[in-house]
């Protein structure tokens, strides 16, 4: 019996041992397959840090441009201004501009219709010699002059608004 208990002991060892050993094994291969699972996942957070610095890059490129085209906007909004500033500015002068050249004609006209009033009892040559003496003859023909030489001022002053309006 003694035998048969040291038998049953020695077969429980061997049992045990066989037992170990599949256990050793099996947790060899669970740790490598543990071991194997890190190296995924270390490598799959590796690819995500640098997928991570690379949305970081984008982002911080596209901030940058978006700024840019800010300032950029910022400068062209000052643009308008100044061609807004511009354009009322030659409003104001063509404004101007306008009533000088109404105010040229209607001096021109009122001067048109004085001569043609003077000039229905206004002969220039009798003005000229029905003067006293030759004083008076040299007064009467500078003034006859320069009276023609304002009109005709007149009449090239219209002419010049007339271009700077027109054209």
């Amino acid at each position: 019996m003694r035998l048969r208990i040291g038998f049953a002991v020695v077969l429980m060892l061997c049992a045990l041992c066989v037992y170990g050993q599949d256990s050793v094994e099996k947790m060899k291969k669970q740790k490598a397959e543990i071991e194997r699972q890190v190296a995924a996942s270390e490598k799959l957070l590796t690819n995500t840090d640098k997928d991570i610095k690379s949305q970081v890059a984008t982002l911080n490129m596209l901030s940058d441009r978006l700024k840019e085209r800010q300032k950029l906007l910022v400068q062209v909004k000052a643009e308008i201004r100044s061609l807004d500033a511009q354009i009322s500015s030659l409003g104001k002068e063509l404004d101007k501009l306008e009533k000088q050249y109404k105010d040229c004609q209607d001096r021109y006209a009122a001067a048109c219709r004085f001569y043609q009033e003077q000039n229905s009892s206004f002969n220039p040559i009798l003005f000229l010699f029905s003067s006293s003496d030759y004083r008076q003859l040299t007064r009467r023909f500078r003034y006859v002059r320069e009276y023609s030489l304002s009109v005709n001022d007149l009449a090239d002053e219209i002419w010049i608004k007339s271009d700077l309006l027109l054209g």
